[in-house]
């Protein structure tokens, strides 16, 4: 009689975490573990089922073995994978609205109506700003993008010791756009895209150039209380440094002094340059948000 087969045997799998590699004695054991891990492990060797007791029947033959149960130890408790949550995208179309600029303007009652408030703003303009004095409320400030705000004396002395005109004599603001601001019916804003040829002497010592200074176009403001009194007044806010200019796309008095070849010595009167640490974050962003090194 043939000798009995030898007693079938499980498999017994050894799991080993390294630090960048998971190795394991069975590949499909080692890669449902990979799969599911989301934490470092360090394992023993651990039998899954242990060899089972061979039994001969009464006839001389090895009886099917009986599965053993498997102990507590023989189980390992993965971790789940956490799932990211998904995030709705924004739509566009949700966020436009257009807001009803009469309506906001008539619930302001605010006692000067927008017509009177920009023929008040042209008035005041066509007398030049170095007449303004009589038109500016006690708590008046002047506000450039890097200057003031001015207190009302402040102001009149500044404009009282410089004049724009001596170095550019045909000199055109270029006032367009007047418009009363619906969220602040008080306020008239408008633009101006100053032009003018510089043939006089600037400031009191730069000679004639004869450059043709063209300015980006600029954001200006009026402010006004109910007496019909200038409380603030703003300039100088370059709304497009990209558009047509030669002032290295500065607004307000540093754009004349940069155009003429005479910047002043600081970094606010000079162009806009992006910092080392704006271009380092800069690049941050277009390796990580997949716009490679470009």
């Amino acid at each position: 009689m043939a000798a009995p087969p030898p007693p079938p045997k499980h498999e017994s799998v050894k799991f080993e975490w390294e630090p960048a590699t998971l190795a394991a004695t069975s590949s499909k054991a080692g890669k449902d573990f990979m799969d599911n891990s989301a934490t470092s492990w360090k394992l023993p060797e651990v039998p899954l089922f242990e060899d089972p007791p061979v039994f001969i029947d009464e006839n001389g033959f090895a009886a099917k073995p009986r599965q053993q149960e498997p102990s507590p130890s023989s189980f390992v408790t993965l971790p789940e994978t956490p799932v990211a949550p998904k995030m709705s995208q924004p739509r566009s179309s949700s966020m436009y609205n257009r807001v009803d600029e009469r309506a906001m303007i008539l619930d302001a009652n605010f006692p000067i109506t927008p017509d009177e408030l920009i023929e008040r703003t042209n008035e005041i303009l066509k007398r030049g700003v170095g007449e303004m004095a009589d038109d500016l409320a006690l708590d008046f400030q002047f506000v450039g993008p890097v200057v003031g705000p001015l207190a009302k004396e402040e102001f009149l002395k500044a404009i009282g010791t410089f004049d724009v005109t001596t170095g550019f004599p045909d000199m055109q603001s270029n006032y367009y756009h007047f418009r009363v601001d619906p969220f602040e019916p008080d306020r008239v804003w408008f633009t101006s895209r100053p032009v003018g040829r510089h043939t006089g002497t600037f400031a009191g010592s730069i000679e004639p150039t004869g450059i043709r200074v063209v300015c980006p176009p600029q954001a200006m403001s009026m402010t006004f209380n109910r007496q019909g009194e200038v409380k603030k007044f703003t300039v100088g806010a370059v709304m497009d440094r990209t558009a047509e200019n030669n002032t290295g796309g500065l607004g307000g008095m540093f754009a004349f002094f940069y155009a003429v070849g005479s910047p002043l010595p600081f970094p606010e009167a000079k162009p806009w340059k992006m910092s080392k640490r704006y271009r380092f974050f800069t690049g941050l962003g277009r390796i990580f948000g997949g716009g490679g090194s470009k």
